[in-house]
């Protein structure tokens, strides 16, 4: 009665959907008193909270404030490899690409908690070849289809340094 509940049999798809404005958190690190030192970065992280498995399809990251009809998220569809374009770490490395009703979608699974530098997926955001930083002030949608299997019933996502950060 103690292991993680099984919900793979009446799990349906679902959709999530939030914007919101890139600011940089409170607690963070600084290079000198007047630069910040998260203004550079440009991943979206994702990982389960605690142990788990979820199917996640379609991840989207669209800057709305300035090019809304631009996609920033690599392969967020997960057709062909994961790699390189999305990162696996720590307790989520048996994370992969998985066949669902004959669509790729990724299966995350994780041992134990999404943390701060490590146990995650990570991809960085880009505009074609170039990467594209998080800007303060910016509005951002971030959006994802998710199917609950087993075990942690929460999905976290946010870009680098808990910038536009939800926990789904």
């Amino acid at each position: 009665s103690w292991a993680a509940s099984d919900e793979s049999i009446r799990s349906a798809w679902q959709n999530y959907t939030f914007t919101a404005t890139a600011a940089t958190p409170i607690y963070s690190p600084t290079i000198s008193s007047t630069a910040n030192a998260t203004t550079s970065f440009h991943e979206l992280r994702m990982g389960l909270l605690e142990e788990g498995e979820v199917l996640v399809d379609d991840v989207s990251v669209r800057e709305i404030t300035t090019a809304p009809g631009t996609e920033l998220i690599q392969n967020g569809t997960f057709t062909g490899a994961i790699t390189p374009s999305w990162r696996i770490l720590g307790n989520h490395q048996t994370s992969g690409i998985f066949t669902d009703a004959g669509n790729p979608v990724l299966r995350m699974r994780a041992s134990g908690p999404l943390l701060y530098m490590h146990n995650l997926l990570e991809t960085s955001l880009k505009s074609g070849a170039s990467l594209v930083p998080v800007v303060n002030g910016r509005q951002y949608t971030v959006s994802l289809r998710a199917k609950w299997l087993r075990g942690c019933p929460w999905l976290h996502t946010e870009f680098y340094y808990n910038k536009v950060a939800k926990t789904f």
